[in-house]
Order: structure tokens, then C-alpha cells, then sequence
């Protein structure tokens, strides 16, 4: 799959294994998604550092992940959306 060229310009911070916590705090972002997959102490080190992470279980079900992302969709992609929860 090819990405598209804007996606070329975002930085990298690692990946499951190799999360780069000083990379992350850097680009200072407003919301890090986690899965089960990522390390439970670099999800802590975030939090510690006054990041937002949303960490996910590991779907079990197709209606899993569709509650993962509609979760998703009212934390970040709808704007204002945190205040009416």
C-alpha cells in the first residue's frame, strides 16, 4: 500500500516494541492511542508526563471494534465532542 505523500512528512515514534517515549513527549500530541500490544509501563510514562492515552483492549469481536471506533470518533473526531460526554 502506498501512502500518501503528507503521510511521508509525519514523524515515527516506533513501533509495539520500540515506542520511542522521548519521540513521543516531543511532538507533545493531544491524544495517543494504545493497544494491548503496546508496553502497559510506557502507557503509564505517558500518563505520567500529562498525556492523554487511550488505550484499547485487543477486539474480541467485529462489534468490538466498532464500539473501539465510534469511542474513538467521540473523543477525536468530532470537535468539542469530549464536553458533551
Amino acid at each position: 500500500m502506498q501512502l500518501p505523500p503528507a503521510a511521508a512528512a509525519v514523524p515515527t515514534v516506533g513501533g509495539f516494541v520500540d515506542t520511542s517515549l522521548e519521540q513521543i513527549i516531543i511532538l507533545r500530541p493531544d491524544l495517543v492511542l494504545a493497544y494491548q500490544g503496546n508496553s502497559r509501563e510506557l502507557v503509564d510514562q505517558l500518563r505520567q508526563a500529562g498525556i492523554t492515552v487511550l488505550a484499547f483492549n485487543e477486539p474480541l469481536a467485529i462489534s468490538e471494534i466498532v464500539d473501539q471506533m465510534e469511542l474513538l470518533w467521540l473523543i477525536a473526531g468530532s470537535p468539542g465532542a469530549e464536553a458533551r460526554r
